[in-house]
């Protein structure tokens, strides 16, 4: 799989995959269900791997998400401040899909606490 965010991107290691964090687990999660990378708001995001929009929806908490269904599983996107792809589009591995958001307040952030992508990888087919 390719790496979704165009560099300059690092890891939150401050909330990293699986982190004990109440703003999940009040959700339902175990812990942090995804990865986030650290991005200034705008930066480009690309599809992981090929496949096709399966949804793109302004969620709540996980403000402005783009979904992929592929034929190994299931990415979501969170956060996002524009999208560039609507439900139903094929994708291919590194194409543009949209724009990292995250900032408090603005479209899109949902309740993000800072500029990232939030990157979901549902290896089963996407979640319930």
């Amino acid at each position: 799989m390719r790496h979704p965010v165009a560099a300059p991107s690092t890891l939150n290691t401050d909330n990293p995959f699986g982190a004990v964090d109440p703003a999940y687990t009040t959700l339902g999660y175990l812990g942090h269900p995804g990865v986030d990378y650290k991005c200034p708001k705008g930066t480009p995001v690309y599809a992981c791997d090929d496949g096709t929009v399966a949804i793109v929806v302004l969620a709540g908490s996980a403000g402005l998400m783009v979904g992929i269904a592929h034929v190994h599983g299931f990415t979501r996107y969170l956060h996002l401040s524009l999208n560039e792809v609507v439900e139903g589009d094929s994708v291919a591995r590194g194409q543009l899909i949209g724009y990292s958001g995250g900032v408090p307040g603005d479209y899109g952030a949902g309740l993000s606490t800072g500029p990232h992508l939030h990157l979901d990888y549902y290896p089963n087919g996407e979640p319930a």
